[in-house]
């Protein structure tokens, strides 16, 4: 992946959370906000860099890296933007 970012582009560093993982990683978008990144219907996976996954069940400790993975919108159940959102 590029990581140089383009024109327009911001990267936001983010945890996003499905039922069963925990994925901190970095994305990059031309919205100014994460929600607004997350609820645009055009794709329904979007890319992430620099992929950290933790299961959330309490007996699975193992957390895995990645350069990059590939989500599927419809499993985020929510994301907490970390860094590089731009404010209002």
């Amino acid at each position: 992946m590029n990581q140089y970012p383009l024109p327009n582009e911001n990267v936001i560093s983010a945890g996003i959370f499905t039922l069963t993982t925990a994925i901190n990683c970095e994305l990059r978008v031309r919205q100014r906000r994460l929600t607004d990144y997350l609820n645009a219907a055009e794709e329904r996976f979007f890319m992430v860099e620099k992929v950290r996954i933790s299961a959330l069940a309490a007996s699975v400790s193992s957390a895995r890296s990645a350069p990059f993975a590939q989500l599927n919108r419809d499993a985020v159940v929510f994301a907490i933007p970390y860094a590089g959102e731009a404010s209002d």
